[in-house]
């Protein structure tokens, strides 16, 4: 159970990290600031808007939909 406990910890910390840094360089958290993300599969990828920022790539954007 502590090693449960020790990886959700740690996920979730990496994940504000991640977060802050975005933040401090304006870009969405999701798709690293490009605005779309690319979905890939065993035999094709495929790339689609970012759902979080509305394809802008802005960290405002992400904040907005995320509130």
């Amino acid at each position: 159970m502590k090693l449960l406990t020790f990886l959700a910890n740690w996920y979730d910390a990496n994940r504000k990290k991640h977060i802050e840094k975005m933040r401090l360089e304006g870009k969405c958290p999701i798709c690293k600031g490009v605005g779309f993300e690319t979905i890939t599969t065993t035999y094709i990828g495929h790339t689609v808007e970012c759902h979080s920022c509305n394809g802008t790539g802005l960290y405002t954007e992400w904040e907005k939909s995320n509130v």
